[in-house]
């Protein structure tokens, strides 16, 4: 009778506890996502940044560039 009834709490217990640990598990795995998708995410929104930035860059820098040299007789010459 002993083990019989041991056998019936335990078995009770895992029927209680286990949609309890279930949750707890859902929970865990939600949170892992949502730790996963934060900097994808933010890489995602860097990513157009900064190629906004090189294009600025390379637009600001063309504009400095002077012409290039053209040699001309030196004054008096022919």
């Amino acid at each position: 009778m002993g083990v019989a009834s041991i056998a019936r709490a335990g078995a009770l217990w895992g029927v209680a506890f286990t949609p309890w640990f279930q949750g707890r598990a859902a929970e865990r795995t939600a949170a892992l996502a949502r730790a996963e998708q934060l900097p994808q995410e933010r890489i995602s929104g860097y990513n157009p940044f900064a190629g906004a930035v090189v294009d600025s860059r390379r637009s600001a820098l063309a504009q400095r560039v002077p012409a290039p040299f053209v040699p001309t007789a030196a004054p008096g010459a022919r």
